[in-house]
């Protein structure tokens, strides 16, 4: 099993976005996502239980920018949520073609009393606790 994890919000530094603070946080949240599993593929392939899971983010999502921005709008940031909406396709797109028996994001946000929350496809959880 592939986890990718790592991230970076360095735009919640208080200081304004620059195109640099863009560069480097789709650097961390999704290219070296993308890097990482591509190079892992041949190990990842002679298994008979394949996983990836790429650690994505409700502030990736459009319909939460779109439907929840009254929650979210303050913790949105150009860098941040357009890594984590392009890691969603990638995961996406990575679950068509490498041929992995699972490939899926797995996400976290906050609902709309607040709470923070995540989900995958086989369940749910809050906070650090997972039940499937």
């Amino acid at each position: 099993m592939l986890v990718n994890n790592a991230g970076i919000a360095i735009e919640w530094d208080g200081k304004p976005t620059d195109s640099e603070k863009i560069r480097r946080t789709l650097e961390v949240n999704l290219i070296a996502p993308y890097a990482i599993t591509e190079a892992l593929v041949p190990l990842l392939s002679v298994s008979d239980d394949a996983r990836v899971i790429n650690h994505s983010s409700q502030l990736g999502s459009i319909d939460a920018a779109e439907n929840m921005w009254q929650y979210v709008s303050s913790f949105m940031t150009i860098g941040y949520s357009t890594s984590k909406a392009g890691l969603n396709m990638l995961t996406q797109i990575q679950s068509k073609t490498l041929g992995v028996q699972e490939l899926q994001s797995l996400q976290h946000g906050f609902g709309k009393d607040r709470s923070w929350y995540g989900s995958c496809p086989h369940g749910s959880w809050r906070g650090s606790k997972y039940s499937g």
